[in-house]
Formats: structure tokens, sequence, C-alpha cells
């Protein structure tokens, strides 16, 4: 069983700015000044479902479906820049690719937390106007 990874990214931000800038920039070249907004709804909405996925996975010991849902989280979340949700989602991915259940179950309460703050922090971005962010 592998312990898991303290990072000193824990300290930064949930998600990257610049991933956001990225996104409504997509947006505005794509005259769909909602897009971020949708992204980010998709998210909210998905996450929960993964997170219960997750967590069935380790209720019945179900290491594939822990790696899928692990791997699936770990794209969706780079899109926001979570750099520390998309490292405990690989570590989750590698636990359950080498059978440690255990390791899965150590990293439950990290993922909890960094998914929580990305959670957060998308919810706060919602709220901003579009005009918050710069264009190029």
């Amino acid at each position: 069983m592998t312990p898991p990874t303290e990072s000193p990214q824990q300290a930064d931000e949930p998600i990257q700015v610049e991933a956001l800038h990225r996104l409504r920039r997509l947006g505005q070249d794509n005259n769909d000044e909602n897009i971020l907004g949708l992204v980010i709804a998709s998210f909210h909405h998905e996450a929960a479902r993964w997170s219960d996925e997750i967590r069935a996975g380790l209720a019945t010991s179900d290491l594939a479906v822990i790696q899928q849902i692990a791997h699936t989280l770990r794209g969706s979340a780079s899109i926001f820049g979570a750099a520390r949700l998309v490292e405990i989602c690989g570590e989750l991915e590698s636990c359950a690719d080498r059978g440690d259940i255990a390791g899965c179950e150590l990293r439950l309460p990290l993922f909890d937390k960094a998914l929580s703050e990305v959670l957060s922090a998308l919810s706060r971005v919602e709220q901003e106007p579009p005009s918050t962010t710069p264009s190029r």
C-alpha cells in the first residue's frame, strides 16, 4: 500500500485562472459566451455522480470502477487546471490498477477535500460576470 502524496500544491488555488480564461475565450471565439457556465454546470452534475460511483466501487471492492471513474474525473478536472484533484485521481487510478483497495481508501478523504474545493471554486466563478475575465 502506497501512502497518499502530500503535495505543496495543496496550498494553491484549487483551479487555475488561466484555464478558465481559455474556456471563456473559446466561448467568445465561437460566439457562445456561456460555454464556461455550461462546462462548469456539467462538471458539477457529473462530479457528484462520479464521487458516488467511486464510493460504490470502494464498498464492493470493484477496482475496475474506481480506476475508470478516477481516470474520467482526472481528465475532466484537468480542464479547470485542478492540479491537486488531478493528482489525487491519478493516485486513485494507480492504486486501483495495482489492486490496492486500502490505498484507494486512504485517498478518499483527500479526494473529498480536493473535489469539494474545486466545486466551491467553480461555484464562485459561476457567479462572476463574464467581463471579470479578460479576453485576449
